[in-house]
């Protein structure tokens, strides 16, 4: 009864109930059956993935290596691989660690397809895990492909219709990473409604869709429709769960930048920082969303002429990082922009201006969306009026 309370309340995202439940169980667990019996250790596995989903990171770390220790203990047990193989896909999945996500979550879907043939609500959310991990991996069209599978009608049957509407929501937001936008479009429409009604508006699983189809909105163009379904998510998740949360801080970094791309730079400009240093103090410099933060935070500095500390950021930017949290964002142009520009400001003119134009040619030739395009000509501009100016002079 515990075990399976700590789920339905990991499902509903109240996951400090949920971690308590799965606590408890894993401790009446351990004391009737021992540390190594396969109940125990598929409960610690579950209450790992809660303590991930809840962001406590090493806590879960903690408690998977301790149920990883006593499965070794234990000998080989098929049932123990799979949990754990789970878990510890989820584990990384969720710290932005896709390329060590995938193939655990890969493992896991091979096992259950072996032991639990029949359990297709299981490996439902296994392959949905999966295709997560390939969308951020620039695999978008591999989870497109592995969430259609999911639509198939046995697949269907098993899953709950909360279930059906996570997966068409999670096959929308894979459309969109294959930027196939408006097949993407539709198909969070219908499962926004869906959640709407099966959770309430008020609720994670819509929050979440209100914000898919912000960040599609804001990313074809279309901000002034795109800002307010963001502000929405965010005010629903930070309620729900509380403001250091990696999900709030996320989401006040989605409404930064959907400032940033209206020209509302003051604004834009407090929801990066305090996005940014929540990501930073929480997981360092180098997570994908410390990163991802730290660049639209850099270029809001540009904007306002504060270099010393745009260039703090700048510099510590891995364009591999972060194409892992947003793939197919061509980051090395977007980058080597952003440290041109900084040339730009300290008045390296010459230098600045001959990267801005090959960082620029690159963003055009991949089909950049023009809000990310356009500060970067309006500053190759400046810079080649500034060296006419100097060679008429």
């Amino acid at each position: 009864m515990r075990l399976t309370t700590g789920r339905v309340f990991d499902s509903l995202g109240e996951l400090n109930a949920a971690s308590a439940h799965l606590q408890r169980a894993a401790e009446l667990f351990e004391r009737e059956l021992g540390s190594s019996h396969p109940q125990t250790l598929a409960s610690r596995y579950q209450l790992a993935i809660t303590l991930s989903n809840a962001s406590d990171y090493e806590q879960a770390a903690a408690v998977l290596g301790a149920a990883d220790s006593d499965a070794l203990v234990a000998g080989s047990n098929p049932e123990a691989e799979l949990a754990a193989a789970r878990a510890w896909g989820r584990w990384y999945l969720l710290q932005g660690r896709a390329a060590e996500a995938a193939p655990e979550l890969e493992k896991a879907a091979l096992a259950q397809r072996q032991l639990q043939p029949n359990d297709l609500q299981t490996l439902h959310e296994i392959r949905s895990d999966q295709a997560q991990a390939y969308n951020h991996m620039g695999r978008a069209e591999e989870a497109v492909a592995l969430l259609q599978e999911l639509q198939q009608p046995q697949y269907r049957r098993a899953a709950s219709p909360a279930r059906k509407a996570s997966t068409d929501f999670l096959l929308g937001a894979a459309l969109l990473y294959a930027e196939r936008y408006g097949e993407a479009e539709a198909v969070l429409l219908n499962a926004s409604g869906a959640l709407d009604k099966i959770y309430g508006e008020d609720s994670v699983q819509s929050a979440r869709a209100r914000s898919a189809l912000g960040n599609l909105y804001f990313t074809i163009g279309r901000a002034p429709e795109a800002l307010p379904m963001l502000i929405a998510a965010r005010a629903t998740l930070c309620k729900l769960y509380g403001p250091q949360h990696q999900v709030c801080l996320q989401h006040h970094g989605n409404e930064g930048i959907a400032r940033l791309q209206l020209g509302e730079d003051r604004q834009a400009r407090q929801q990066l920082e305090l996005a940014h240093g929540g990501f930073r103090e929480r997981f360092g410099d180098s997570f994908t969303g410390t990163q991802v933060l730290a660049y639209y935070l850099a270029a809001t500095l540009l904007a306002a002429g504060e270099t010393e500390q745009a260039a703090t950021l700048i510099g510590g930017l891995d364009p591999a990082i972060l194409a892992s949290g947003s793939p197919g964002a061509h980051w090395g142009a977007r980058v080597g922009a952003l440290a041109a520009t900084l040339l730009l400001l300290r008045g390296q003119v010459d230098e600045a201006v001959r990267q801005l134009r090959e960082a620029v040619a690159a963003m055009e030739a991949a089909q950049l969306q023009p809000w990310i395009l356009a500060p970067f000509r309006e500053y190759l501009r400046s810079g080649e009026a500034m060296l006419q100016a100097a060679n008429k002079s």
